[in-house]
C-alpha cells in the first residue's frame, strides 16, 4: 500500500529536563477536534488555508508529530493519532545532537 499523500503536517515541540523523562501531549490536543476547535485554524492559517485543513482532515490527509527533545539533547519523533494518541514506546525516528 502506498503512503498516504499528506497536504499537512502539524507538529508539537515538546521538550524534558529530566533524564528518562517522556513526552506528554495535553488531553486531546493534536486530534481532530482540538484542531479544529475555537477558530484555531482561521486564526492562524486565515480563512482559506483553514478551510483546506478542514478538507484535508476529512479526507484524512493531514499528519500529526510530536517532536520530543530529551534532556541529552536528542531529538525523538512520534506519529500522533487523528485522536491525539501516540505511543511513548515507540518514537518513529532519534536523531542525536
Amino acid at each position: 500500500m502506498p503512503p498516504r499523500r499528506l497536504n499537512f503536517l502539524i507538529t508539537e515541540t515538546k521538550f524534558t529536563t529530566t533524564p528518562g523523562a517522556k513526552p506528554k501531549l495535553s488531553k486531546g490536543q493534536l486530534s481532530d477536534k482540538w484542531v479544529q476547535a475555537d477558530k484555531r485554524l482561521e486564526k492562524s492559517l486565515g480563512d482559506d488555508d483553514g478551510e483546506k485543513m478542514r478538507e484535508s482532515i476529512r479526507n484524512n490527509q493531514v499528519g500529526r508529530r510530536l517532536l520530543h527533545v530529551d534532556s541529552d539533547g536528542n531529538l525523538h519523533e512520534y506519529e500522533v493519532s487523528a485522536k491525539g494518541k501516540f505511543d511513548r514506546k515507540k518514537p518513529l525516528d532519534k536523531l542525536k545532537p
